[in-house]
């Protein structure tokens, strides 16, 4: 009945909002992209419609915090909403949730909350119950949100606003102590944000209507029974259900659909040959990786394979020699700058991948691009940085 009518609404609204774009406020110090701002319209659209909050689902790397930021702004300045908000994210990304803000829009007042001193939160406890309008945001972690110093504050003593989780997908099991601590705090609106709204099943997504709108989304056994996909076969009347269910919950834009400024990626496949100092290693490595496989031959023959299997770990431990000789003999300790010496080759010449990549570096920096390096060890990072200091590139290491 009354739901029924509420959601046919919502739908409604949902569709028109994603087509509206909404200008952010004057206090936001970057600009929107067109798809943001729509994002910011859909937003609003939740925050005014008789179905609030829901899920921002852009695929990664659109700018769910961006966005989230910039509607928070909008809330305050625009709306003259002053409510406190509590965003709650993976410990990961906190640091970065706050820099974002201090960045993006200065004039909100943030507090990070995250301690591992039980004193310590404690202050920030009675910090934060001391002026509940000294605050706009406070940002925390999951493991804050749950744990029994805060859990009085965050989910009883304070009336939020809004309540958003980053990587919200975190709470897709209902039936464990993170959902029932998360779905205590008290707040008007809920806000997840996910690249992945579905995962392993349909169920999960109920899990998070339910928590969006236990009163909407009250039994999964109804949910469950509607969009039952154990029969073997795509039931195209429950896929459209199912899309339209999320259109009155749920924003999501794809990288394809929404940057279609973008150049197609070209992958290039670049092979380089050894240095002077890697071929002199490979061989070494070689050589005695022979005399192992001499020692399996003849222990095989005589049926001992205790021996079989130690040479083996030896052979496995030679693969990843050779990978590491591929990428740079520093990799085996700085005693191989001597052997690279004696061949006259320095940190960049003793390696052909660094080689090239010097090569790359003098065409691409000129033009004013910037290079993302990626690697499989840390180690090798360590080399790649030195490279870099060599040749006074300005950079940042994750």
């Amino acid at each position: 009945g009354e739901a029924v009518a509420v959601f046919a609404v919502a739908v409604a609204a949902a569709a028109a909002a994603t087509a509206t774009q909404r200008e952010p406020p004057p206090e936001l110090l970057a600009p929107l992209l067109p798809y943001q701002k729509e994002g910011l319209g859909w937003l609003c659209a939740q925050e005014e419609g008789p179905i609030r909050g829901g899920i921002l689902a852009d695929e990664m790397g659109l700018g769910k915090t961006f966005q989230v930021i910039a509607f928070l702004g909008f809330l305050k300045f625009e709306c003259g909403i002053t409510g406190p908000s509590l965003v709650v994210a993976p410990l990961s990304v906190l640091g970065s949730w706050v820099n974002e803000f201090k960045r993006f829009v200065p004039s909100l007042r943030v507090v990070r909350l995250h301690s591992g001193e039980k004193r310590e939160r404690e202050l920030m406890r009675s910090e934060l119950l001391a002026d509940l309008t000294s605050f706009d945001v406070v940002v925390t972690t999951y493991e804050m949100a749950a744990s029994p110093n805060l859990r009085a504050i965050l989910c009883q003593r304070i009336y939020w606003r809004y309540l958003v989780l980053d990587e919200g997908h975190r709470i897709k099991n209902e039936r464990t102590m993170l959902y029932d601590r998360l779905k205590a705090v008290k707040t008007q609106c809920k806000l997840l944000l996910t690249g992945t709204p579905l995962q392993n099943n349909l169920h999960e997504l109920w899990a998070l209507m339910h928590f969006l709108h236990p009163e909407l989304f009250a039994d999964s056994a109804v949910f469950d029974d509607a969009f039952n996909l154990s029969r073997g076969t795509i039931d195209e009347g429950v896929v459209a259900k199912c899309g339209q269910l999320l259109s009155a919950f749920m924003i999501r834009r794809l990288k394809r659909e929404v940057l279609k400024t973008l150049p197609t990626k070209t992958e290039v496949l670049l092979y380089v040959p050894m240095s002077a100092t890697q071929l002199e290693l490979s061989r070494q490595l070689l050589l005695s990786g022979a005399q192992v496989l001499s020692r399996m031959q003849q222990s095989t023959e005589e049926g001992r394979e205790e021996a079989v299997g130690n040479d083996w770990f030896q052979m496995q431990s030679l693969l990843m020699s050779l990978r590491k000789c591929c990428s740079h003999p520093q990799l085996f300790g700085s005693w191989m700058q001597e052997v690279s010496e004696k061949f006259g080759e320095d940190l960049a010449a003793s390696s052909g991948k660094l080689a090239a990549l010097s090569a790359l570096l003098d065409v691409i920096l000129p033009a004013g691009r910037r290079v993302v390096l990626f690697s499989g060890w840390t180690s090798m990072l360590d080399i790649i940085e030195q490279f870099l200091k060599q040749r006074k590139c300005l950079y940042a290491r994750l």
